[in-house]
Parts: structure tokens; sequence; C-alpha cells
């Protein structure tokens, strides 16, 4: 009998590249990213950073009264 296709444990889309991804080695801990190298650019991204600027700056100015 001819070896059968893995069967995938879960599959996801990269975060990073919107790259399909099926994971069939229970050893595999990937569940965002397809690679280590979009992980990484993923995190240092400035626009991930603005975006938690501005969501820091927001929930101040609701704290003291003001709005935004």
């Amino acid at each position: 009998m001819a070896d059968a296709a893995p069967v995938p444990l879960r599959s996801f889309g990269c975060r990073e590249c919107g790259r399909a991804v099926a994971v069939t080695d229970g050893a595999d801990r990937r569940t965002v990213f397809c690679c280590a190298a979009h992980e990484r650019e993923w995190w240092r991204r400035a626009t991930r950073h603005a975006a938690r600027d501005r969501a820091r700056a927001l929930r101040g100015a609701r704290r003291e009264g003001r709005r935004a």
C-alpha cells in the first residue's frame, strides 16, 4: 500500500505573508507564522508599536476625563 499524505494537525494563514500553512508534525509548534523570519519581522514592525501607543494615549485621555 502506498504512503498516504500526512493528515494536518492544524492549518492557518501566516500573519505576515498570508501563506497557507498545514502543520503535520506534532513537534512543530507553529500556530501563527510560517517561519521564524516572518515572526521577527512582525514583532519589529513600527506600525504595530504605533497602534499600541495610540491605544495607550486613548486610555490615558479617558482616565483624565478628556476626549482624544
